[in-house]
């Protein structure tokens, strides 16, 4: 609640000696409220007083609010009252307190640490830490914490004199409700020693706190001193919902050290400002407890079973004994508690000790005991079962005990207890063991590791396996055990026993970190100078493995219940560091789409606007792969392009778009991409390179193919082939497309598309020398970075080579326009042709034809000629004719 001008002008707070001698009181509106602290002898026939004086008008210290708030104490070792005056708007509106010695002679300031947070608002003087030095608490009750967006929550800091009456840097900081604007620190007050612990306590003030679901009346909160300084961690807190449903603004002021009501506890003043109330509260007394509990005997024989059950089985036995009293300022004659043994009180164990009610078996035992101020003794037997295996882990009995509400005469407050001394004690009772005559069995343990020879590929499926040999060169191990600390990424297959007398049983588990162990049982116990020898087979999951990783470390740590003597401890540990490598093999391979391009001369466009204007498509698809084992995080694709012909003077396999990674993730990157900037078509992405897979592909085309490669006729230009190949890196017509393929894991795999069209324009002019062309693009692959810290010795690098035979096709009808006096002379020909011929025919008789009449075997021929008769055929009489 910040203050208005008015009542900061009129607020003045005063400090009187302990002996009312002296007098002393702040001023927060003088000097343009710069504030003014002034002290004086209370006697006014002593003329001795003192003063702040103004501030130089060089420097602006207006609004600062000195004497805001005013303490007393003793910080200069003269056994001379000293003052600190709160300075809330000082130092740069971080707020600061002024230390002034008994004449208000500046000594030193302390300042805040958050602008605006009002820091000096309060404060208050004590030995907090009981070094017989006055330590000064301040409040800034506005201090805002911005991540959790609570503002006005405040804080209180509390700073400690040194022995040379100066504050250290080191300082304590409290913080008590969360709400926005409760205000934490409005008021402060070292309330003297509440907890009878002979240290000063402090009292917080937050008057607009809230308990859930209640409004914000306010509430109180204790901090007990200690040795160590105050407690940070609150030890009551008091809501004015718990005291009056109407107190409001409750912890508005705060003031304590004066005990009203004789019990010799200092008592407290709380002031409920927007009700108009002032609340006392009375301290109880405080009960220190003092408990004794132990066992006898203290080593248990197992071999002697001197007591019996119900139904007469002899058993082991002990006597658990237990002795309480109590003392305290202000303290009852006598008190009642509740106290409960209980036994074996260890988690995951299996009771071996019990107490007998009745005809059961129990592991805790409950009674009311009245104590007097005079030491009181209680005796219980515990039983052992028979057979018992973990000989070695002490039995634990637990005592805790509670106060219970009693009557007590009127005007007294009810005790209560000491919330530091524990409530519950625990002793331990060890059962004797064949360890000599001190029951003490000192073992002598080591761990030795065979690694595998060679380092771990990422990526590949090996097992690690490792020999692990345990020894104990000492007395009885019992419960000896080995952890092993496993690499992240690495599970536990399982082990291997091989020489060992003794079984072994290993388990995983994760630590409180999250951390993989495995915890192997050795023997319990593990017996003086003998062995442990097995396999451990673990599985690396590369998922999992820190790529920042170079090694896999184990760490191993064999140990026993019974601790091993210092000088021998060294070799309990072992660390295996298993070397991490990279390896990485991959393969290229390529296809094109057509194998053969024919084209017919006749069809070429001499107007090249359009992409298909220049001719046919043509496509090259490379296929990257990686065979692994170790994954891929770069890989670079290099491929040389037959782009031109006669040193770039003509174009030959003209690539209209940047080629481009199909599948996989990536880019491609060239120049010389359409260059004529003829309008590309478009078409799917993924089209052209699944295309590559059809199985329909022209058999005929590729029979022509194999039949041009095996010509070799001489004679003609017709026969000879232009080979343009760019694995030779000597060829200038060649294009280079570098392509960038990131993230391949082992079997993963990428296409690289390639697509061009031929220009035909240059193809019909190299007819002239040659008949065909076989153009040959190349690819290198290169893995240029994996994904891990180490690298392979070595990059994988592979290329392959994509050939495509360009070559001409015969003319046709409608392939070629034929002239019309070519079709004259074609006709004139002909007739002249038919004309000789009939004229040869003729000459030769061949339209000459003989009559029969003439020629008497024609004659007889007729006769014999068969005629039809009813459908039927049938021979004629010659004389019929």
């Amino acid at each position: 609640m910040k203050p208005d001008v008015n009542s900061t002008e009129k607020r003045v707070n005063a400090q009187r000696l302990t002996d009312g001698s002296r007098f002393a009181m702040g001023a927060v509106g003088s000097f343009y409220w710069q504030g003014q602290v002034f002290e004086q002898s209370v006697d006014s026939e002593i003329k001795d007083s003192h003063e702040t004086h103004e501030a130089p008008p060089t420097v602006n210290v207006d609004d600062s609010y000195q004497g805001y708030s005013m303490a007393r104490g003793e910080f200069t070792g003269d056994a001379l009252s000293d003052y600190v005056a709160g300075v809330p708007k000082g130092d740069g509106l971080l707020g600061k307190v002024s230390v002034y010695d008994n004449e208000l002679e500046s000594l030193y300031n302390i300042s805040g640490e958050q602008v605006g947070e009002y820091f000096g608002y309060s404060v208050t003087v004590g030995d907090f830490n009981d070094d017989g030095l006055d330590d000064i608490a301040v409040g800034a009750p506005f201090y805002t914490d911005f991540e959790s967006n609570s503002f006005e929550t405040g804080r209180v800091y509390v700073h400690y004199q040194t022995k040379k009456h100066s504050f250290r840097n080191k300082r304590d900081v409290l913080v008590g409700c969360k709400s926005r604007l409760c205000r934490f620190g409005l008021a402060i007050s070292a309330v003297g020693d509440i907890d009878n612990d002979g240290i000063t306590d402090l009292v917080v003030g937050a008057p607009y706190d809230s308990e859930p679901g209640q409004p914000a009346n306010g509430a109180i909160y204790i901090f007990h001193g200690s040795r160590d300084g105050i407690i940070t961690e609150v030890s009551q807190v008091i809501h004015a919902s718990q005291l009056n449903p109407s107190l409001r603004g409750f912890g508005f002021s705060v003031h304590g050290g004066l005990d009203f009501d004789g019990n010799v506890y200092p008592d407290l003043l709380v002031g409920a400002v927007d009700a108009d109330k002032a609340v006392y509260l009375k301290t109880r007394p405080v009960i220190r407890m003092h408990a004794d509990l132990r066992v006898e005997p203290t080593f248990i024989n197992l071999e002697q079973r001197n007591c019996e059950l119900n139904d007469e089985t002899s058993v082991s036995c002990f006597t658990v004994v237990t002795c309480l009293s109590y003392s305290g300022l202000g303290a009852p004659n006598e008190i009642t508690l509740s106290v409960e043994w209980f036994l074996d009180d260890f988690r995951n164990l299996t009771q071996r000790a019990f107490f007998l009610g009745g005809s059961e078996r129990e592991t805790k035992q409950t009674k009311t005991m009245t104590i007097y101020q005079t030491n009181r003794c209680q005796t219980n037997v515990a039983y052992l079962k028979n057979g018992i295996r973990d000989k070695l882990t002490p039995i634990a009995v637990v005592l805790k005990y509670t106060l219970l509400e009693s009557r007590v005469p009127r005007g007294q407050l009810k005790p209560i207890l000491d919330q530091y001394i524990p409530s519950n004690v625990t002793t331990l009772g060890h059962i004797k063991k064949d360890c000599g005559e001190d029951n003490i069995c000192i073992p002598d343990l080591s761990v030795s590791v065979t690694k595998p020879p060679f380092d771990y590929v990422m990526g590949s499926s090996d097992d690690i396996d490792m020999m692990i040999v345990v020894m104990n060169k000492g007395e009885d191990a019992f419960e000896a055990q080995l952890n092993i600390a496993m690499p992240s990424g690495v599970n536990f297959r399982n082990i291997k026993n091989t020489d060992s007398s003794l079984s072994q049983q290993c388990t995983t588990y994760k630590n409180d970190e999250g951390l993989d162990y495995i915890l192997c049982d050795l023997g319990n116990p593990l017996r003086a100078r003998d062995y442990v020898r097995f396999t451990l087979k673990t599985t690396p999951n590369e998922k999992f493995i820190d790529p920042t990783s170079v090694v896999l470390a184990f760490s191993l740590v064999v140990n026993s219940s019974n601790p091993e003597d210092d000088k021998t401890i060294e070799d309990n540990y072992a660390v295996v560091q298993i070397g991490l490598a990279a390896k990485t093999v991959i393969r290229v391979t390529g296809a094109s789409k057509p194998e053969q391009v024919l084209y017919n001369s006749s069809l070429a466009n001499h107007i090249n606007e359009h992409e298909e204007d220049l001719g046919p498509e043509l496509v090259h698809l490379y296929e990257i792969r990686n065979l692994g084992p170790s994954d891929i995080e770069f890989l670079s694709v290099v491929i040389r392009w037959p782009s031109t012909l006669n040193n770039g003077q003509n174009h030959f396999l003209y690539l209209p778009e940047m080629p481009r990674v199909v599948q996989g993730k990536g880019y491609c990157m060239a120049s010389m991409i359409n260059p004529e900037n003829v309008t590309v078509s478009e078409a799917s992405p993924n089209s052209t390179y699944r295309a590559l897979y059809d199985s329909g592909s022209n058999i005929r085309q590729k029979r022509d193919l194999e039949s041009l490669r095996k010509r070799r006729l001489t004679g003609t230009h017709d026969d000879l082939i232009l080979q343009v190949d760019c694995s030779d890196p000597n060829l200038r017509d060649c294009a280079v497309i570098r392509c960038h393929i990131e993230s391949m894991t082992n079997g993963d795999v990428a296409l690289v598309q390639v697509r061009a069209r031929v220009w035909m324009q240059t193809i019909i002019q190299m007819q002239k020398e040659f008949r065909a062309l076989e153009a040959s693009s190349h690819a290198t692959a290169e893995v240029v970075d994996v994904p891990y810290l180490m690298k392979p010795a070595e990059h994988s690098v592979a290329t392959y080579k994509v050939k495509t035979f360009v070559a001409a096709i015969d003319s046709g009808p409608g392939y070629q326009r034929v002239e019309f006096w070519v079709i004259v002379l074609a006709i004139v020909g002909g007739c002249l042709l038919l004309f000789l011929l009939i004229i040869l025919l003729w000459m030769c008789g061949f339209f000459r034809r003989k009559k029969a009449e003439d020629d008497p075997d024609l004659l007889h021929k007729a006769e014999l000629k068969p005629k039809p008769k009813n459908g039927m055929y049938e021979s004629v009489p010659s004389e019929d004719l």
